[in-house]
């Protein structure tokens, strides 16, 4: 093998881990799992889940379910893509434009379909939309520093205001009994 086609290896190699470690990494934070799960799947996605239960109580319509799932994937997925490449720490980030730009012109002729079809194709290429959005939001999230912080340790300063062994400065000087 010649040097440029280990080059070329590498670049694969570097961009491959560089997506793995976006989508391992952030099991290691509770709080990233916790805003993942109660703001994106939970409040996020309140229009699309009062539309389920509208339709399971209601009668309501399938159709609606997934014009809503529209605009709910392409509002995660935009703000993600936009997210992703305003992000200082990819080390790859000529190819994350390019390809998150392709995924979200992929969102936006999702959208386009859901509006147009009246069937059930509608929820499926919604669903589809939507595990697409969270994923894309997941990964340009991973280095989000409000949700990976990691809590600094507590000292014995923190809990008792200073170390009980160390001797008291100061003196009673002055004081009447």
């Amino acid at each position: 093998m010649g040097k440029k086609q280990i080059d070329i290896i590498m670049y694969w190699k570097n961009f491959f881990d560089e997506i793995k470690s976006r989508l391992v990494s952030p099991f290691k934070y509770p709080q990233y799992i916790g805003y993942f799960v109660f703001c994106i799947l939970i409040v996020g996605a309140m229009g699309v889940n009062i539309r389920v239960w509208d339709y399971f109580f209601n009668n309501g319509s399938a159709v609606a379910i997934s014009r809503e799932m529209a605009t709910y994937l392409i509002a995660i997925l935009g703000s993600s893509v936009l997210d992703l490449n305003l992000s200082q720490k990819i080390r790859n980030k000529d190819s994350f434009l390019i390809y998150s730009l392709i995924l979200l012109l992929f969102g936006v002729f999702m959208v386009v379909l859901i509006a147009k079809l009246d069937n059930n194709i509608s929820i499926i290429i919604a669903t589809i939309g939507v595990f697409i959005s969270w994923f894309v939001w997941w990964f340009a999230n991973s280095d989000n520093l409000l949700l990976t912080r990691v809590p600094e340790k507590p000292t014995v300063d923190d809990v008792t205001g200073g170390n009980p062994s160390n001797n008291l400065t100061g003196t009673i000087e002055g004081f009447k009994s």
